[in-house]
């Protein structure tokens, strides 16, 4: 079996390590440096490996569809390597800081545990230290797109509105390419879903349904049926967007058998990730 990988950013070189690793026949380019490389060798291939910046309008992808190889990207090869549980989370906003707390939270009480995705450190690069353990993937709609057997064990849409439409073709696409994230999923997995957003209610997924609309407020604390989660006022992140942010972290922790006890010292310490909310300084009271 061949394969072709192009794009050589961080995902696409972490991409062809895993492959020759493995020992698999890798072509590997991109457009600045061998724009001309794919025509010659597609023929040969069996898959087409993308980076995720490489958007469905690129002659390669529409070429390669033509011919009838397969077309995937990263995360999903990297995904086809793995043998532990998988967490997935998306969402236009929130993704990167709920995919952070979660790690912080599984990574004390399973040391297996590493975050990996478009967070920063791709899915093939975290592989070459375990195959096994516990992932956690921020998944953007870019990876979602081209996935095709990825099944998380648990799946995450905290967010969903219109963005990055210069690299999907439509909305619908951009939705569709979030819905790939979840498709098989089976009733043995879990999935959260910020269902106040019509769009994510929607989410086509065989997987136990938790829904955010089930969570309760009151005198303080956010609580999800019954169980008191956390009090709003020592969270360090600010904005209401961030109180669902740090609930879905608290419903995945959860499933994993933590009790709030074990992880509100967690959620309580987290300042968040740079750039987001973050206080700078304060000047004449501003």
């Amino acid at each position: 079996m061949k394969f072709l990988v192009w794009g050589l950013g961080k995902s696409g070189k972490s991409a062809t390590e895993l492959l020759l690793s493995e020992g698999y026949s890798v072509y590997f380019g991109d457009d600045k440096t061998t724009p001309h490389l794919w025509r010659e060798v597609l023929e040969e291939v069996d898959t087409v490996v993308l980076s995720p910046g490489i958007p469905p309008s690129h002659p390669l992808w529409r070429e390669a569809e033509k011919r009838g190889k397969e077309v995937i990207g990263e995360l999903e090869l990297a995904f086809r390597f793995f043998r532990g549980k998988t967490i997935a989370i998306t969402g236009t906003d929130g993704k990167s800081t709920t995919t952070r707390l979660t790690y912080l939270i599984l990574s004390r009480f399973f040391p297996e545990t590493f975050e990996a995705g478009n967070i920063g450190k791709p899915f093939s690069q975290a592989l070459k230290e375990t195959k096994e353990g516990i992932a956690v993937l921020e998944v953007s709609s870019f990876q979602g797109r081209t996935l095709k057997t990825f099944r998380p064990h648990i799946g995450a849409f905290i967010s969903f509105h219109p963005d990055h439409l210069d690299w999907h073709p439509t909305l619908e696409d951009y939705l569709f390419s979030k819905y790939k994230i979840f498709k098989n999923q089976t009733k043995d997995d879990l999935i959260i879903l910020n269902d106040l957003l019509t769009e994510v209610r929607n989410t086509p997924s065989r997987a136990r349904r938790n829904l955010l609309s089930e969570l309760k407020r009151e005198k303080g604390w956010v609580i999800w049926k019954g169980i008191k989660l956390f009090e709003e006022k020592k969270l360090k992140l600010k904005g209401e967007h961030n109180v669902y942010n740090v609930a879905v972290a608290s419903l995945i922790a959860l499933e994993f058998g933590l009790s709030p006890e074990d992880f509100r010292e967690v959620i309580y310490s987290f300042r968040g990730l740079p750039h987001r909310l973050e206080h700078i300084a304060s000047h004449d009271g501003i």
